[in-house]
């Protein structure tokens, strides 16, 4: 990482929810925050820290379900947490491995990620079985196998528990989505 990138942006999705998402890189990676908003408010919010070598470190996701936590123990083999609730607090504990990602479904943020660590690895046309660890709103995460494809030089298909996602992807690893706009994130 020779010069650190601090970025921002927002866009409108397919299903007419608002993404804001921000990208901040520091000495141990980069720390991704977005947020997911409908006409009745914001539905979803993470955090994300993704490693220099592009592996997810950290997930916070809160929903109207509550605030998960997740991240990889110190040997790398079990992903742990909990989900905080208003009826109290659960632990969570998955299988994990030096391959596995994180997909939070409905955020695209996620996907971005996962594509940005396999670009050095998958060739335009070319496709690759993963594993992920998929969150959804209810915050019951699950392992999944996904297969990701790349399409053409910046875009990507991720196909995990019957959805597929698209995006495109520049080479700094951001999402480029339909009629977004970026900005710095320092003023």
């Amino acid at each position: 990482m020779s010069q650190w990138l601090r970025r921002a942006g927002r866009a409108s999705l397919d299903d007419d929810s608002r993404l804001v998402w921000t990208a901040a890189d520091g000495t141990r990676g980069r720390r991704w925050r977005a947020s997911l908003a409908d006409a009745s408010g914001v539905g979803l919010a993470l955090l994300l820290e993704v490693g220099l070598d592009r592996r997810p470190t950290r997930l916070e996701v809160v929903t109207a379900a509550g605030l998960l936590t997740l991240h990889p123990d110190h040997d790398g083999s079990r992903l742990h947490g909990n989900v905080v609730t208003p009826d109290g607090v659960r632990h969570v504990e998955l299988p994990w491995g030096p391959r596995q990602h994180l997909d939070v479904a409905g955020c695209p943020v996620t996907v971005a990620v996962i594509a940005h660590a396999f670009g050095a690895e998958v060739s335009v046309g070319a496709s690759i079985d993963i594993r992920v660890v998929t969150v959804g709103r209810s915050l019951e995460p699950t392992t999944a196998r996904a297969r990701l494809d790349r399409t053409s030089p910046r875009s990507w298909l991720l196909e995990v528990d019957g959805r597929s996602v698209s995006i495109d992807v520049d080479e700094d690893g951001l999402p480029r989505l339909d009629g977004e706009m970026t900005w710095p994130l320092e003023r």
